[in-house]
């Protein structure tokens, strides 16, 4: 008997992008960056704390490839617990005759 094959994807596909050694999001926020500090604001030195970002952005990326979407999915949490949590109308909504306070 041969053994069944498993499904799975490839690396690549689960995987970030990545440009440069890193993911396209930040990549892509660091041209953009760079290009607004050198061209329009004519701070030319700024292109080598482009270059030296980039490294850091690689290096972070090289360590932790989801890091982008790690920081964006717990960006939405809350600062705070919250032990009773605020009940909007329309969240809690009753049949009629199974109110509070009624009889």
């Amino acid at each position: 008997m041969t053994p069944l094959k498993s499904n799975y994807l490839a690396v690549s596909f689960t995987e970030p992008m990545k440009l440069m050694g890193v993911e396209v999001k930040i990549f892509t926020l660091n041209i953009v960056l760079a290009f607004f500090i050198i061209g329009i604001l004519k701070i030319y030195a700024w292109g080598v704390v482009m270059v030296l970002l980039h490294f850091v952005f690689k290096m972070a990326t090289t360590n932790e490839p989801e890091m982008r979407a790690i920081y964006i999915k717990y960006q939405m949490q809350s600062d705070s617990y919250e032990s009773f949590s605020k009940i909007t109308p329309s969240s809690n909504l009753r049949p009629n005759g199974f109110g509070r306070k009624e009889i």
